[in-house]
């Protein structure tokens, strides 16, 4: 089977069936991304279960999942059955991400998936402890950015150098690569993200060169429209205080 076997595989089954199984499925391009970014021989981590656990044993991936649900479990191995696809490289751990990751002994990760509990401040617990697992030029993707916190690990992350964003999937998912390590060990003065957002006596030059940072990052990556909110936004707020008339 290949991927859109699976789509193909899913969409066949009766609604009920395919909601009982996969409440909640990740976006379709990011599974793909997934499909198509890992091999055998990867090492890979989760933190929720469902589709994307399925994508993970149909490509034989070396795979940790860790979900608080056993249910869920059964269910990613009820469908694999069923579709002939072996679990055998799955390890799954059925308790919470924030309970188990800290006391995991693993490295040399090739793709982090982060779509676990979505509560403050799990996800960034869940990164927290794999970022130094995953190697330079794994892969990390926080999924739900539409909720506070996904959405919060994802700003953070593309002001930092260390991680550059390769996919992005507005209000669902983004993936960022790994470019080197240290990131999550700097001071809160040098992460541009957490000085950007501090109400702290700083030089007007340092911020200056943040947001410039920022809106580069923006262009960069494509999101003309969010950069274009927010000079819209700045303009109002001018024109409200009588900054600029």
């Amino acid at each position: 089977m290949n991927f859109q076997d699976i789509l193909e595989h899913l969409s066949s089954l009766p609604q009920e069936e395919s909601q009982r199984l996969f409440p909640f499925v990740l976006n379709t391009d990011i599974l793909q991304y997934i499909y198509e970014n890992i091999d055998e021989t990867s090492k890979t981590l989760e933190t929720g279960a469902g589709l994307s656990t399925v994508i993970f044993a149909l490509r034989g991936a070396n795979h940790i999942c860790v979900v608080p649900s056993k249910e869920e479990v059964d269910h990613v191995i009820e469908y694999c059955a069923q579709c002939k696809i072996p679990t055998q490289k799955i390890n799954f751990y059925i308790e919470r991400s924030e309970n188990v990751i800290p006391a995991l002994k693993f490295n040399g990760l090739d793709l982090v998936l982060i779509d676990g509990r979505h509560a403050f401040p799990t996800p960034f617990i869940d990164w927290y402890y794999t970022c130094d697992a995953l190697k330079i030029g794994g892969k990390v993707i926080i999924d739900d950015t539409n909720v506070w916190t996904g959405r919060i690990l994802k700003d953070f992350l593309l002001l930092e150098p260390e991680w550059k964003l390769i996919k992005d999937v507005p209000q669902r998912a983004a993936a960022f690569m790994k470019l080197k390590e240290g990131s999550h060990s700097k001071e809160f003065h040098l992460q541009p993200f957490v000085m950007l957002n501090s109400d702290i006596k700083t030089t007007h030059i340092d911020k200056k060169y943040i947001k410039i940072g920022r809106a580069i990052k923006l262009l960069c990556t494509g999101r003309f429209l969010t950069l274009a909110r927010k000079i819209m936004h700045r303009l109002k707020l001018y024109y409200h205080f009588g900054i600029w008339k």
